[in-house]
């Protein structure tokens, strides 16, 4: 759990900067927006891969798919910023790894390549998700 609270520490720290952010900036929104986004395709993916054995989308048959997209998009952006912005969660997670000893240069550029694995993983797996489930 330890890593996965550095992570999130790192993607707040993208935009907050060490506290070094920009006045029209709002590095707590661009926060969750991020995670949001890693946690939608996330999601996504968890979604098709329950419909092919269970048929969820059955239930969903009377709402527009788009609107399906944004029927699991609201709620999300809800929590995330309930508990990262309304509850400090970013603040409890930067305070906690500012100056840890885990926080050094090596730790961030691993982290960062680990994040970017990721995108490329999940890309794939969008990319072959409809022929591994047909």
């Amino acid at each position: 759990m330890k890593q996965l609270r550095y992570l999130i520490f790192l993607l707040f720290n993208l935009s907050y900067k060490d506290g070094n952010y920009d006045e029209s900036q709002t590095p707590y929104f661009n926060g969750v927006l991020v995670i949001m986004i890693f946690e939608y395709f996330i999601l996504l993916i968890s979604f098709f891969s329950i419909d092919k054995f269970i048929g969820v989308s059955e239930y969903f048959k009377f709402i527009h798919p788009k609107l399906i997209i944004v029927f699991f998009f609201i709620p999300l952006a809800f929590m995330n910023y309930y508990f990262f912005v309304k509850k400090k969660y970013f603040d409890r997670v930067y305070i906690e790894f500012k100056d840890a000893p885990i926080n050094t240069r090596r730790n961030r550029r691993i982290s960062y390549v680990c994040l970017i694995l990721y995108w490329v993983f999940i890309l794939i797996v969008i990319g072959n998700l409809k022929s591994w489930l047909s």
